[in-house]
């Protein structure tokens, strides 16, 4: 329930901003989108990221206090588990969304894992854990500070942004007659 409402509460106040862009109706301004679908992705997915992410860094535990390779039968189990727990974070998104770097946080502790079991000999398990830690951070900071709503707008080629503080889209084509912009949502409603 806690998550609809927050989609909601977003949504709500993303219109809201949206409807109140006065800089944006001036003429020569078109605003063409926003990030909402972002915003959404990111609310449906943060609980999810927190479990797993603790998830990950519980395995990494694991594996950084064995004292040896598992035998038998425990030695495929224990990889069967680190391929799963990867698996387990394409649900968080693909690696262009908002919690990227929480799902990659379960690829590194797989890889930390295939380094240690041998699987991987061009990096050492100093190496692979380290990588682990830095996705690891990098997710706890996408949780913690989560998307901010964007507004995208177009301009003529040569016009400026409607506000200081947008980001110029850079397009890739040389006939381009319009420029885009991505400003903070919450910049454009207070001019």
């Amino acid at each position: 329930m806690k998550k609809v409402q927050r989609s909601a509460i977003v949504g709500l106040c993303l219109a809201a901003a949206i409807s109140g862009l006065s800089g944006c109706n001036d003429p020569g301004y078109k605003v063409t989108g926003d990030n909402k679908k972002e915003l959404d992705q990111y609310s449906a997915n943060r609980e999810g990221a927190i479990a797993y992410l603790l998830k990950t860094t519980a395995y990494v535990g694991e594996i950084k206090a064995m004292k040896s390779l598992p035998v038998g039968t425990a030695l495929p189990a224990q990889h069967k588990k680190m391929l799963d727990l990867r698996a387990e974070g394409d649900a968080l998104g693909d690696m262009f969304s908002p919690l990227s770097y929480c799902r990659g946080a379960g690829y590194k502790a797989q890889e930390y894992w295939a380094v240690v079991a041998g699987n991987i000999r061009t990096e050492t398990p100093e190496d692979a854990l380290a990588a682990y830690v830095e996705e690891a951070q990098n997710c706890q900071d996408q949780i913690d500070n989560g998307p901010k709503p964007k507004t995208y707008i177009e301009t003529d080629i040569d016009r400026k942004p409607p506000v200081d503080g947008c980001l110029k889209i850079i397009s890739l084509g040389s006939e381009e007659k319009v420029q885009g912009w991505s400003c903070s949502t919450e910049l454009l409603s207070k001019k």
